[in-house]
């Protein structure tokens, strides 16, 4: 096994699945959930950074039904919104939007072109398609995106990564570019407040109590492009896209709130920031016109030892 990947059919935990495997990394997807993640492991190290299932999975999680209510593992997509909220305007005024949006719920289409698995869905509260392809080469996954509205009229858009990364056993901090210094604590139940970056209480899940969760962003003209973790001892991964095209930033720090392991999700969103509704009004989310696609791709590498 060399440097580019083989796709292969594989079952998962009794679910059926495909890999993405090469001599640096194995990528597990679930095609009937949402085209989730199930699995990213880096094979060197060993480490899996992806929160996985406790015991035999359940039935996949039906349409509309709480993200919370389902198995809490692996990478799942966020769209057209994060929060449950309804359609703010034009022909789809008041069309409800089920909570984390609709796609992680819908059954994906897969397909191997050689190296590369391409999955794509359509979405069913709203008229719009999108379509990822992934591909490894060496301790590397590229996951390149295309969302396009595929009815009439224009569409806003909300799109958000939802990778569940697990903490690792000697602890796992999360690292942002030099020039952040400020995050805005978006925590539902409670007013926005900037608060200061880094520091233990906003680096890890183990700076908040137990059973609670943190939702936080960069602000929102921050321009930020990258967003690592670290393990103590030594595993790391780093995540990299163009802000120019995903200009946002969330965090979600759980420390048992929902996930049974202290997981860290960094989540690269399109709109800021989880309701799609307070998305439109801030005027900072995409509106897609049919026949224009809105393209972007988020770039994983996976090491140990120093980090870049």
């Amino acid at each position: 096994m060399g440097l580019h990947g083989q796709v292969e059919e594989v079952t998962f935990r009794g679910e059926p699945g495909v890999a993405l495997r090469n001599r640096d990394l194995e990528v597990v997807v679930l095609p009937r959930r949402g085209a989730k993640i199930a699995s990213l492991r880096h094979r060197h190290s060993g480490r899996e950074w992806l929160e996985q299932p406790v015991g035999d999975l359940r039935d996949a999680p039906a349409y509309g039904s709480a993200f919370t209510d389902a198995d809490m593992f692996g990478w799942d997509e966020m769209l057209p919104t994060i929060i449950s909220a309804t359609y703010p305007d034009g022909d789809y005024r008041g069309t409800p939007l089920p909570d984390h949006g609709e796609v992680w719920t819908l059954p994906w289409e897969t397909k191997a072109a050689g190296e590369i698995l391409v999955c794509s869905t359509a979405g069913r509260a709203l008229p719009y398609r999108v379509t990822r392809t992934m591909r490894v080469e060496g301790a590397w996954l590229e996951l390149a995106y295309e969302l396009s509205a595929t009815g009439p009229t224009p569409l806003w858009l909300l799109w958000a990564a939802h990778p569940q990364f697990v903490v690792g056993e000697t602890g796992t901090r999360i690292v942002l570019p030099a020039e952040i210094a400020e995050l805005v604590d978006v925590t539902r139940g409670r007013a926005p407040e900037n608060v200061r970056w880094p520091g233990p209480e906003v680096e890890s899940p183990h700076g908040l109590p137990s059973g609670a969760g943190r939702k936080l962003y960069a602000l929102p003209d921050a321009k930020i492009g990258t967003a690592s973790l670290i393990d103590g001892d030594g595993p790391w991964l780093r995540l990299a896209w163009d802000p120019e095209l995903v200009p946002y930033l969330g965090i979600w720090l759980d420390n048992g709130a929902y996930a049974p392991d202290p997981v860290i999700a960094l989540e690269p969103s399109t709109g800021y920031y989880d309701d799609l509704r307070l998305a439109v009004s801030n005027q900072r989310v995409p509106y897609i016109r049919p026949g224009r696609s809105l393209r972007w791709s988020l770039e994983v590498t996976l090491g140990s030892g120093q980090h870049p």
